[in-house]
């Protein structure tokens, strides 16, 4: 694979010449109506088959690539992409995959195209991915990332330095609608 660099180069140079158009698309709904750019196979195989390879092999890296080349793309419009999304589609059949076949691990960290129909969706329910939380103590306010399903509270104040009590501040923390297919 080329260094980072080059990579991200290359991918603004396949953005040029495949998808100028829906990412002008996509910086004038971005991000009320549309946070991703879908991205055909084909089109990554056309412009570079090897890069075409590293894509189905290497996916999370190449999807940061992807992403920081879209952020660094010159936009006909003052808009940031900060939190765009690269979606790739339409993998070859070869690539194609049931839902039982996808936990063999020649599968691990692959980029894979999978059939099936969803049966069951749960309702949308708000979850918090960054919950801020002030000390009681001090008023001192603290960010925790979460992740998963437990919220996670501080361990100690970074202003006074004690093991809490902590409120969490529901109104200043970041919050996504969350479901279960």
């Amino acid at each position: 694979m080329p260094q980072h660099h080059e990579m991200v180069d290359d991918l603004i140079e396949f953005f040029r010449d495949y998808y100028s158009e829906e990412i002008a698309q996509l910086a004038q709904h971005y991000p009320q109506e549309q946070k991703s750019l879908y991205v055909d196979f084909d089109d990554i195989y056309r412009f570079d088959p090897d890069l075409a390879d590293d894509v189905r092999d290497h996916p999370y890296e190449l999807q940061g690539y992807f992403e920081e080349a879209l952020r660094l793309y010159d936009l006909p419009i003052s808009v940031s992409l900060d939190n765009v999304h690269v979606r790739i589609y339409n993998l070859p059949e070869s690539d194609e995959y049931d839902v039982g076949e996808v936990s063999r691990h020649e599968n691990i960290n692959r980029l894979l195209d999978i059939r099936g129909q969803v049966q069951k969706v749960s309702d949308a329910k708000p979850r918090i991915v960054e919950a801020e939380w002030e000390c009681q103590r001090c008023e001192s306010v603290m960010q925790i990332e979460q992740n998963g399903e437990t919220l996670q509270e501080p361990h100690e104040c970074k202003g006074c330095e004690r093991q809490g009590p902590f409120r969490l501040l529901t109104d200043r923390s970041t919050w996504i609608d969350h479901q279960y297919a």
